[in-house]
């Protein structure tokens, strides 16, 4: 948990709020040293109370702001995300 990372997250404004409360669950996971974190896009529907495909529209919202890059971990495994707050 990054408890810069989710100062950060709290301050970010032209986001939704839902797209902003993504953001504070990553920062969440994240660690202070780079900000990339490795939760499932399951575990990340469960905590918002979403859908998965609705976890994936709103990081899709998170990336075209430039507040989050998402790598591939391929085939079922996990993405890696660097927040870039």
């Amino acid at each position: 948990m990054s408890i810069k990372l989710i100062s950060r997250a709290w301050e970010v404004n032209g986001i939704s709020m839902a797209a902003k409360l993504l953001l504070i669950a990553l920062a969440d996971h994240a660690h202070d040293d780079g900000g990339s974190c490795y939760p499932s896009s399951q575990r990340l529907a469960n905590r918002l109370g979403c859908s998965r495909r609705h976890i994936w529209t709103l990081l899709q919202e998170l990336e075209r702001a430039g507040l989050v890059a998402r790598r591939s971990g391929g085939h079922r495994s996990t993405n890696q995300y660097t927040l870039r707050l």
